[in-house]
């Protein structure tokens, strides 16, 4: 299993926060499968990369040091060591976000079209029924967390 697989979601979106940010200072291969990283956090920390055993990877900082968790340190590494893996999270970030947006658009959308249809019907009503209906309206809203004494009892 590779280290986007065992990583946190945390640590794997501060990892390609801090790539993003250049706060990987330096790379240096050691062979063909272990890294030597220094990463900028609130300190340097110096990060150990082991691409084909990451558990055995290692980080100075203070979430990682001494355990076989993937920090966000040893990602921000890792992204630097495999550019096109990073690009595939920022775009996978990207979609994420314009689906949010599509989203919002449509609830935006959607609650603009019951305000018209509940603007209408109020408009229809008299004065004095739209004065009932809002103090009744206001009184359930301030309600809403009490126990309601009309639902079942479920002790009998």
């Amino acid at each position: 299993m590779g280290m986007k697989e065992i990583c946190s979601y945390s640590s794997y979106w501060r990892g390609l926060e801090y790539f993003e940010n250049n706060r990987v200072k330096s790379i240096n291969k050691i062979n063909e499968y272990e890294y030597e990283a220094e990463v900028e956090g609130t300190k340097n920390y110096h990060v150990h990369l082991n691409i084909n055993h990451p558990r055995k990877s290692t980080c100075t900082c203070p979430h990682a040091a001494g355990k076989s968790t993937i920090c966000k340190h040893k990602m921000a590494a890792y992204f630097s060591i495999f550019p096109d893996e990073a690009q595939e999270a920022i775009d996978e970030r990207n979609r994420y976000y314009e689906h949010l947006e599509e989203r919002e658009r449509e609830y935006d959308k959607k609650a603009e079209e019951i305000r018209k249809r509940y603007k209408e019907l109020v408009d229809e009503l008299p004065e004095e029924e739209v004065r009932r209906r809002l103090v009744n309206y206001m009184v359930y809203d301030d309600m809403e967390n009490e126990d309601d004494p009309y639902d079942e009892d479920d002790r009998y």
